[in-house]
C-alpha cells in the first residue's frame, strides 16, 4: 500500500490554488518516512531476531505448546512495541507489574493475573534487551528527535489522527524552531 498516494494530488492543488505558473512543491512524506531520513548512529534490531530470543526463552519455560508458541511470541513482540511506542515504563519485576494491572483493571490478585504479568514482563524485558541495535519503535523515536533538532522551515502535518507521546514531542520540538500546522 502505497502511504503517500495523495501527494500528487495534493501538490497539484496547491500548485493550482498559488496562482503562480510553476511552483516547486514542498516534501510530502509520511511522518515514518520523514523520520528514516535522520541519520541514526543505531542499527534496527530486526522484528524476526527479536522474536527468535523471545521464542528460545518461552520454550525453556515450556509454558505453552509449541504449535502455539510463535504465535504468542508474535503477540508478545507487538504488545511490548505498543508499550514502547507509548513510553510505558518497564515496572521493576513481575509483582509489581501484577499490582499495577489489578489497580488498573480493579481486578482482584490470581494465579492467572499473576501468570500474565509475569508473562508479558519477562516478555517485554527479552525483547526491550538494551544493545547495540534498537528495536523499530525506539529507533524511530530516535531518529524523531534528531528530526526535530534539523527540521526547518514551516512544518505541516495532515490526516495524523493520534500522535503518540514521542510524535507529539517531534512537533513540540519543530514548533521552537520553525511554524508548525497539524491537522487532523
Amino acid at each position: 500500500q502505497n502511504k503517500t498516494r495523495a501527494a500528487p494530488v495534493l501538490a497539484r492543488e496547491l500548485a493550482a490554488a498559488s496562482g503562480v505558473p510553476v511552483l516547486l512543491a514542498p516534501r510530502i512524506t509520511t511522518l515514518s518516512d520523514w523520520a528514516a531520513l535522520a541519520p541514526c548512529v543505531a542499527a534496527k534490531e530486526p522484528d524476526s531476531r527479536r522474536e527468535l530470543q523471545l521464542y528460545g526463552a518461552l520454550r525453556e519455560r515450556g509454558w505453552f505448546l509449541e504449535s502455539d508458541l510463535w504465535h504468542i511470541v508474535g503477540e508478545l513482540r507487538r504488545l511490548a512495541d505498543e508499550l514502547t511506542r507509548h513510553r510505558v515504563t518497564l515496572p521493576r519485576d513481575a509483582d509489581d507489574f501484577a499490582a499495577r494491572l489489578e489497580a488498573a483493571y480493579r481486578a482482584q490478585a490470581g494465579e492467572s493475573l499473576r501468570f500474565e504479568a509475569r508473562l508479558v514482563h519477562e516478555s517485554w524485558r527479552i525483547l526491550g534487551k538494551p544493545g547495540a541495535a534498537l528495536d523499530g519503535v525506539a529507533r524511530y523515536h530516535l531518529q524523531l528527535r534528531q528530526l526535530a533538532e534539523s527540521a526547518a522551515g514551516p512544518v505541516v502535518a495532515v490526516g495524523l489522527d493520534a500522535l503518540t507521546p514521542a510524535e507529539q514531542e517531534f512537533f513540540d520540538r519543530c514548533a521552537t524552531r520553525a511554524p508548525v500546522l497539524v491537522l487532523s
